[in-house]
């Protein structure tokens, strides 16, 4: 269930520094069966000194409800091939003597330490004979422990300018800096990633994804789950360039028309 409203504010209009300044308000109540209630709201202002520049800003939330596959997918169960950084490479193992060479051993200490953190040794695993195997992989929606919905605040704020020169061509130049943070943004990591992120990314076996690898009495993977989760925060920033240059031409009785229409961005 949802309720919406809007106003539109012209505040001023052709008066001296203001050609014009115009105010946007609206806001949202949203009520959802399995994620409770929000309000959600944005403003938007723009003012134009002059008749070819305007300048503009904006600030708003946002609410999205967990969808029916992130809350109730029921387990999904198949298999994957993995690469497993707790194996032993091939060049650092010799199997006749069941030696280790450290020196051709391309992985770094913290890998070798989450190896070990998890119970299975980095310089026998495998026995230089596997570099990935097949493993089960698991997937399940949240419903056994609800996910939060997704929330965000956002602002931009630029201008436009058209240049007011020449009839010759028309032209227009539009910079946007804009911030847009998310908090429990919904999210499902690949067993790859997951796996990676558990022995490779994070020291000290502390990542939260090491819960989701089981191994068996072997010391190789079993299975990896992959379930929804919250993220904390995700944050994005930076600038959008516009760039529009048009020019009209008469060439016979035909009337054209060629532009250029550039666009970037830089993100922070």
């Amino acid at each position: 269930t949802e309720l919406f409203g809007e106003i539109e504010l012209p505040i001023l209009l052709d008066k001296p520094g203001f050609t014009e300044l115009n105010l946007n308000l609206s806001g949202r109540y949203t009520d959802t069966e399995f994620a409770g209630t929000a309000q959600t709201w944005s403003a938007k202002l723009g003012w134009r000194p002059i008749n070819s520049l305007l300048f503009r800003g904006t600030f708003g939330t946002s609410f999205r409800a967990p969808n029916v596959r992130e809350q109730f997918l029921q387990g999904q169960s198949g298999f994957a091939t993995l690469s497993d950084p707790c194996l032993v490479p091939d060049a650092a193992f010799n199997p006749l003597n069941g030696t280790y060479d450290p020196t051709q051993d391309g992985r770094d200490q913290t890998t070798l330490d989450n190896c070990v953190a998890a119970g299975v040794d980095p310089t026998t695993l495998g026995g230089g004979n596997l570099s990935s195997y097949s493993v089960e992989v698991f997937q399940i929606g949240a419903n056994v422990e609800p996910l939060e919905p997704e929330t965000s605040e956002s602002y931009s704020y630029g201008f436009v300018f058209e240049q007011p020169f020449t009839d010759f061509f028309d032209a227009t130049l539009g910079v946007t800096y804009y911030k847009i943070e998310v908090e429990d943004a919904i999210a499902s990591r690949g067993p790859s990633s997951i796996i990676a992120d558990c022995y490779i990314n994070q020291p000290n076996y502390t990542s939260g994804f090491c819960g989701n690898i089981t191994r068996g009495a072997d010391g190789l993977i079993d299975e990896v789950d992959y379930d929804f989760y919250n993220v904390a925060s995700e944050v994005s920033s930076g600038y959008d360039i516009n760039f529009l240059i048009e020019k009209d031409f008469v060439i016979g009785d035909r009337e054209l028309d060629a532009a250029l229409d550039l666009r970037a961005n830089k993100l922070d």
